[in-house]
């Protein structure tokens, strides 16, 4: 079972930021594989690469976004930051030893992850098709 189970309902229709959304997903259902089996160095692993997918994501969108001079950029911005600053600390943590990778905090992810799809990367997922952008569909392109 997955811990994150990914489906239409999140895609934002714009193909790369939705291929980053699933491999973000991805990677916390690997996480969340390793809770309880003493996989730690996998879980070290798996949050080196949560980091780096996450900022390369906030790149992507956050280039768009001024690309296409989004209105709500700077608000979005502030929570890309808010987050990554999170998953950096708690990354830093957990290769220091000092943390492990725990339920609670893939659920807090978890939360984070879709209402941020929700509530800001759907608006921006709408504003970018408005200008041109990926409109295409490519669902079936979108699995888990």
């Amino acid at each position: 079972m997955n811990f994150i189970e990914w489906s239409d309902e999140v895609l934002v229709n714009v193909q790369k930021v939705d291929e980053q959304h699933k491999e973000m997903a991805r990677i916390l259902n690997a996480l969340f594989q390793t809770l309880g089996s003493g996989r730690d160095v996998q879980a070290k692993g798996l949050m080196n690469e949560l980091e780096l997918e996450v900022k390369t994501h906030f790149e992507t969108e956050e280039e768009l976004m001024k690309n296409f001079k989004y209105l709500n950029f700077f608000s979005h911005k502030l929570e890309h930051d808010r987050f990554l600053n999170k998953v950096i600390k708690l990354n830093e943590a957990i290769q220091n030893d000092n943390e492990i990778v725990n339920l609670e905090m893939l659920k807090s992810f978890k939360n984070w992850f879709f209402n941020h799809i929700d509530i800001n990367d759907k608006k921006m997922g709408d504003y970018l098709a408005l200008k041109g952008v990926d409109a295409e569909s490519h669902k079936e392109n979108i699995k888990i």
